[in-house]
């Protein structure tokens, strides 16, 4: 009885620290593609903002066309 009960602890001590690994894992997974995810957001902005700064230029010199 006793070794079974032995057992049975460890399985779950076993199963936790797999849920645990798993869960840091998901974690730490889902940190990256949040920088990510502002990084993209990030270039897309200033790309953005490049673009319509460039538009200004053309459409100010397309004046003297």
């Amino acid at each position: 009885m006793a070794k079974k009960k032995k057992v049975e602890n460890w399985n779950k001590n076993r199963y936790l620290a797999e849920t645990e690994r798993v869960r840091v894992w998901f974690d730490g997974a889902a940190l990256i593609i949040r920088e990510l995810s502002i990084g993209i957001a990030k270039v897309i902005s200033s790309v953005g903002a490049l673009g319509f700064v460039l538009y200004l230029i053309f459409e100010h010199f397309q004046r003297f066309l």
